[in-house]
C-alpha cells in the first residue's frame, strides 16, 4: 500500500517537471544528430517532441513521449521504496540510475527519429534492419524493464539484507570501583568521579 502511494506522489511531482525533462531529452537526441552529421532539428511543444529534417526532402513528424517518461516515475519508486538504504546511499545510486535511464530515453528518441525516417524511405535514413531491430528491442523492453534493470544490481544487497548501518558509539568502559581514575587524576575512580 505505501508503494502505490509512493507511486502516485512521485508521479504527481513529476508531471511538473516533465516537459522540463522532454526539453533535455530533445536536448540530448540534438546532440547525436549533430555529431552525426544529419541535419535534424529538435521542437518540443509541452510534453510532445517534434522532430523534422532540415534537408529535402521535408519531413516531420512527433513522439509521444508519455510511453518513456512513466519508467522515471517507476525508477524514483523503486528507490525511494528500498529498505535499508542511508539517504547518502540512496542520492548516490539514485544519481547513477537517473543518468542511465536518461540515456535510455535519448536512445529511445534517436531510434524512434531513425525509424520514421526508414519508413519514409528518407535520404537521411540509416540501416533500415538495425534500426527496426533496436526499436523492437526498445519498445519490448524499455518501458518496464530499463527501470528494473538498472535498479536491481544497485539495490540488490539491500534487497538481500544488508543494511548500512551507522557508526555505534561504543560506551567508554567505566572503571572499576577501586581502579585508577579515568580523568587522570591518579585517584581510585571511587574518590574521585565515581562519587
Amino acid at each position: 500500500m505505501f508503494g502505490f502511494f509512493l507511486f502516485w506522489v512521485v508521479w504527481l511531482g513529476f508531471k511538473l517537471v516533465e516537459p522540463a525533462y522532454c526539453r533535455f531529452i530533445a536536448l540530448g537526441s540534438d546532440l547525436y544528430f549533430m555529431v552525426e552529421g544529419k541535419p535534424i532539428q529538435f521542437r518540443v511543444e509541452g510534453t510532445q517532441i517534434f522532430f523534422r529534417s532540415r534537408s529535402l526532402p521535408s519531413f516531420e513528424a512527433d513522439v509521444d513521449t508519455h510511453r518513456i517518461t512513466s519508467n522515471f516515475v517507476f525508477l524514483l519508486t523503486l528507490f525511494l521504496a528500498t529498505p535499508g538504504m542511508s539517504l547518502r546511499n540512496r542520492a548516490a545510486r539514485l544519481a547513477i540510475a537517473l543518468a542511465l535511464l536518461y540515456l535510455t530515453h535519448v536512445a529511445f528518441m534517436i531510434t524512434k527519429v531513425e525509424v520514421s525516417l526508414v519508413t519514409v524511405e528518407h535520404p537521411l535514413a540509416g540501416t533500415p534492419w538495425l534500426w527496426k531491430t533496436v526499436d523492437k528491442s526498445l519498445e519490448v523492453s524499455g518501458k518496464t524493464f530499463f527501470p528494473i534493470l538498472i535498479w536491481l544490481p544497485m539495490a540488490l544487497s539491500y534487497m538481500l539484507g544488508d543494511f548500512d548501518k551507522r557508526p555505534s558509539r561504543r560506551p567508554t568502559k567505566v572503571p572499576g570501583r577501586n581502579e585508577p581514575c579515568s580523568c587522570g587524576s591518579g585517584k581510585k575512580y571511587k574518590h574521585c568521579c565515581g562519587r
